[in-house]
């Protein structure tokens, strides 16, 4: 696991220190695969929601947003 969190961790340093640049639907789309990583690997206390949003902005198109969610809402019951 260590590994794994070592190679997240990378990109996401380099994205905050401005050497490592993504179109921000990217961005969104790396910090909620980490985040998730963290939260269910790793076990740390982290909201699914910020999860979520984070995935629903790696959608570029704003108004698909709700029909992605209502989807998968609707698959997880």
């Amino acid at each position: 696991m260590t590994g794994v969190d070592s190679r997240y961790r990378e990109p996401i340093t380099a994205m905050q220190d401005g050497d490592l640049a993504f179109p921000a639907p990217i961005e969104f789309a790396y910090y909620a695969i980490f985040n998730a990583f963290n939260k269910y690997v790793k076990n740390e206390a982290i909201d699914d929601w910020l999860i979520v949003n984070q995935a629903l902005s790696s959608e570029s198109d704003q108004m698909r947003w709700q029909s992605i969610l209502q989807a998968a809402i609707e698959k997880a019951r």
